[in-house]
């Protein structure tokens, strides 16, 4: 079928009929006229204990990577921890990896806390 419907919730267009939005983008040719097939890089840049279980011992203090740094200001091993994750934790095969399957864009989730200082609200 050309196209289908979800009880009425939804529609969904198959086929010769589908409508593929993408092709008009201004970015499409820069991705060799492929839609954007994206993941998200979680766990680098923002650290949580339900991703990154072992990274330390996560508490009541401890619960992300913004109350990690505060308790560990001024601590050199908990900074070497943290360089030490981020040369690590994705390296430049896993992107290799991804782009095999077909992934051409990936989202780097960043916390607030990395500007914070330069907005002038820590």
């Amino acid at each position: 079928p050309s196209s289908c419907s979800f009880n009425g919730m939804a529609h969904l267009w198959c086929g010769a009929s589908r409508i593929e939005p993408w092709k008009k983008t201004p970015w499409v040719t820069l991705l060799g006229d492929n839609p954007i097939r994206g993941v998200n890089v979680g766990g680098l840049f923002v650290l949580e204990p339900w991703i990154n279980k072992g990274f330390t011992q996560w508490n009541d203090d401890i619960r992300d990577q913004y109350t990690y740094c505060k308790a560990g200001a001024g601590n050199a091993t908990s900074s070497n921890s943290l360089k030490k994750h981020w040369e690590s934790f994705y390296t430049e095969k896993d992107f290799e990896l991804m782009a095999s399957y077909g992934i051409n864009t990936a989202r780097l989730p960043v916390g607030w806390w990395y500007f914070a200082e330069a907005a002038d609200q820590d």
